[in-house]
């Protein structure tokens, strides 16, 4: 069996060295029928399996006791980061609530004012015009927003490039 082995791989290699594929598919095949089949053991398959039960229980404990450890620090990191947070959370709240008054009372401030002073369309039409005509008088202020809205697009178009935005999107 060995020297039929033998001769069916010399003659694959050789045919697969001279390039006659398939000749070399034919006698490859003849060559891996000719290996012997070779039984594994009970003896060995009961060992191999034991093996692997016990990896897998190892891992499993492995796998309990990482997920109690990273859920006991995550508690305990939440716990800290609301003890040394607190104070900054509770300025924050007290901030916004501030500045939400102060918005509120502005606004009730100005309204009854322009009502008192008898405001109307125009003067907030005319207030915008000026607005914009003192945009437009400083040139340099304009061409810099233009420009940095021209980066602003050219930055949009690379990322949408290097996300890979099909093209149907762009229609």
């Amino acid at each position: 069996m060995d020297q039929q082995l033998s001769r069916y791989a010399r003659r694959w290699l050789d045919a697969d060295a001279a390039g006659r594929d398939d000749e070399a598919d034919a006698a490859f095949k003849r060559a891996f029928a000719a290996v012997p089949e070779s039984a594994v053991s009970l003896e060995f398959t009961a060992r191999t399996l034991e093996a692997v039960s016990i990896a897998i229980a190892r891992d499993a404990r492995r796998t309990r006791r990482a997920r109690f450890v990273v859920a006991v620090a995550g508690v305990v990191g939440m716990a800290a980061a609301l003890y040394f947070g607190s104070g900054l959370i509770v300025s924050a709240l007290s901030t916004a609530m501030v500045t939400g008054l102060d918005l509120v009372v502005g606004l009730v401030v100005r309204g009854a004012s322009a009502a008192d002073q008898g405001a109307s369309a125009w003067s907030v039409v005319f207030g915008l015009g000026r607005a914009v005509a003192a945009f437009l008088a400083e040139p340099k202020v304009t061409v810099t927003l233009l420009l940095l809205q021209g980066v602003a697009a050219a930055a949009l178009f690379a990322l949408q490039r290097l996300l890979g935005a099909d093209a149907e999107s762009l229609k």
